[in-house]
């Protein structure tokens, strides 16, 4: 369809008198009482997208003086700027002389211009659809059949008449200024801005509630306002899946293609559908992908976790997400944020499905036999060819026109440097190869071997990356484990500094009276050790004497400070000479002596040992309660309690048993 003319003609919108012309297919207003000009408008004319004019706006525009207009006022809404301002901005963004037909309209000339005729016609039915729906009835081959009946020519006067009797607020803001493509070939041609047809803008003869109408207008105008009250509560009569727009977008649509998460998160809130579809049977994940907007603000991670499940939809062309996603690359500028939108979606289904899951939906091929990885080589996105490679996707399947991704790969072998950097520059060039790696520009042998053994290296880089998954999964977990032991560990250390420190804070002193506690103990400890052999020494004396009574006249006598020593007992030096009245001569003495002093070196030793065993042993509560059990079972007090009792109670249970 033609565009339409630039003539300049007198409009009324909301009652301001303006003089307008199309350019570019938006509609550019100069208002006759003060010739102010829409900047919003100008901004369009040069081809600004919805986040880009809203950034410009605040930076550059909305700092001096201007007039915001929205919220009602049809194609009149807008940022108004005084008429000096609108041309510097116009010529800064270099769109100064095609707009010359409204820029340089003398205003007393502009006085004899007729107003716009309007004519009437008998308004259709509406046939606009309240509710988004899954999926469209609405067919590519209809669309295409309704533009081929539109004249070649200019747009006939009844045309456009009916075309002014679209009365919906902010209409005209939606074609132009809303991101979302206005029919499917928008996909191929992101700037086409031919005005569609009456059938398609009679759709919009149905009026917005006006809970429609506040989404809208805080999605055309996201800056200039908060989220909707009602969103936080929503009233029961809020139909949060109704359509808003003239291309069967809802709210959802919207939120996802801007990238706003808290607006998501609110119409999930409140029961949105996330699998709601467009007229082209598009997702509001798709819709998101489309756009770079996720990619700015780095929140499509986030956007993909909510609508995840809906990963596997398809559209009325047969094209998956990645279709849509490698569609964006014929702009260089977008090929960045594709690569970033692949990467996130590979990795979430390599996650959550089987890999013949994922590669089955890598080589899906649409209405046109294109698969995602024949449209990314087509554009020369080779950051996105290398990412859907390493999926295995099939660089040998034919689409209609019997033309694979191979071929379009090996064309951009063939293609001199030169011409690639220039189609780099180009931003319309559907074949721009400004991203291809070195290693694909290489000799055309080593291109063919390469092609043909994609699929096999792929295979063997699946295996590998299966074995890699499962031995980091296991690694994982046992650095969990370990960290998790160590945390407990840093924690059970935290807590005994803290009491550490809660005693050392109360009693200051604790740290000096411990020291004293220690040393006490220990010197106790060694004064008890040292008593305890003494005792053993004397007791073996004292049995030793008893033994020898009988067979000799040998008389052992003690000092009188022997249990005051300290250091042990020495037979030669501490008991007297004893009499040899029954030794017959002095060498069978001498041989008493020595056996005598050997056997008093062998009971000193077992006498170390002994004391070693004792103290091994201890004396605690337990074995007082042995002592007092075994007494009071034998009707004996638990002083009275000697070894020879103790021996013969074990002897009379042994002999039980």
């Amino acid at each position: 369809m033609a565009p339409r003319s630039s003539a300049v003609h007198v409009a009324v919108y909301s009652g301001v008198e303006v003089y307008e012309c199309f350019i570019k297919g938006v509609s550019v207003m100069r208002r006759r009482r003060d010739s102010w000009l829409n900047a919003t408008q100008i901004l369009k004319v040069a081809d600004f997208d919805k986040p880009q004019r809203t950034r410009v706006l605040e930076r550059q525009v909305q700092i001096g003086a201007h007039e915001k207009v929205q919220g009602g006022y049809g194609k009149y809404q807008g940022t108004w700027v005084p008429f000096q301002r609108g041309v510097d901005l116009a010529t800064k963004y270099k769109v100064d002389g095609i707009m010359s037909p409204i820029l340089s309209l003398d205003i007393d000339e502009g006085k004899a211009i007729a107003p716009k005729k309007k004519q009437t016609k008998q308004k259709k039915p509406s046939v606009r659809g309240r509710r988004g729906r899954k999926p469209s009835s609405l067919s590519s081959s209809t669309l295409h059949s309704v533009n081929e009946k539109q004249p070649n020519s200019s747009i006939s006067p009844t045309i456009e008449s009916s075309m002014n009797k679209v009365n919906l607020p902010g209409a005209e803001e939606q074609v132009s200024a809303t991101p979302l493509p206005a029919s499917p070939n928008a996909l191929l041609s992101p700037n086409d801005n031919t005005i569609k047809p009456v059938e398609e803008l009679g759709m919009l003869e149905a009026p917005l509630d006006k809970y429609e109408e506040s989404l809208l207008d805080f999605f055309l105008h996201p800056e200039e306002g908060r989220i909707p009250s009602f969103l936080y509560s929503p009233p029961p009569d809020f139909q949060v899946n109704s359509v808003i727009d003239d291309d069967g977008h809802t709210s959802l649509h919207w939120a996802c293609s801007m990238g706003h998460i808290e607006m998501i998160k609110l119409l999930l809130r409140a029961n949105a559908d996330i699998g709601v579809c467009n007229r082209l049977s598009q997702t509001p994940l798709m819709r998101s992908v489309i756009f770079t907007n996720n990619y700015d603000c780095q929140t499509f991670g986030q956007v993909l976790e909510l609508l995840q499940s809906t990963i596997y939809a398809v559209d009325t062309n047969g094209q998956s997400i990645f279709h849509h996603i490698v569609q964006s690359t014929s702009t260089p500028s977008k090929v960045a944020a594709a690569k970033y939108y692949l990467d996130c979606i590979l990795e979430k289904l390599i996650s959550i499905q089987p890999f013949e899951n994922v590669v089955r939906l890598v080589n899906l091929q649409d209405s046109n036999g294109d698969t995602s990885l024949l449209i990314a080589a087509r554009n020369g996105a080779m950051d996105c060819v290398n990412s859907l490679l390493s999926y295995n996707a099939n660089p040998s399947i034919p689409n209609r026109q019997r033309r694979t991704a191979s071929e379009y790969l090996l064309e951009a072998d063939k293609k001199p440097h030169s011409l690639l950097q220039s189609n780099s520059n180009a931003s319309h060039s559907a074949f721009s190869f400004s991203g291809i790696s070195p290693a694909i520009i290489s000799p055309s042998c080593s291109s063919h071997a390469f092609v043909k053994a994609i699929p096999s290296i792929s295979s063997k880089f699946s295996q590998l990356a299966e074995e890699y998954e499962s031995q980091l999964r296991e690694k994982e977990e046992d650095l969990i484990r370990a960290n998790r032991l160590k945390q407990d560990t840093l924690n059970e250390i935290s807590r005994t500094y803290q009491e550490l420190t809660f005693l050392q804070k109360n009693n200051p002193t604790y740290s000096q009276s411990m020291e004293n506690l220690i040393r006490e103990a220990q010197e106790t400890y060694q004064q008890l050790s040292k008593r305890l052999l003494i005792w053993l020494e004397a007791r073996q004396i004292f049995d030793l004497e008893r033994s020898l009574k009988p067979h000799t006249s040998l008389s052992i006598s003690f000092p009188s400070d022997f249990l005051k020593k300290e250091d042990g007992l020495s037979l030669n030096n501490d008991f007297k000479k004893p009499a040899c009245n029954n030794v017959t001569n002095s060498d069978e003495y001498e041989q008493l002596i020595n056996k005598l002093t050997s056997l008093q070196a062998s009971r000193k030793k077992d006498t170390l040992y002994i004391r070693k065993l004792y103290e091994e042993l201890g004396i605690d509560d337990t074995v007082n309660s042995y002592r007092r059990l075994i007494a009071m079972s034998c009707g004996i007090n638990p002083e009275d309690l000697s070894l020879e009792i103790l021996d013969a109670v074990e002897e009379a249970l042994t002999r039980e048993k």
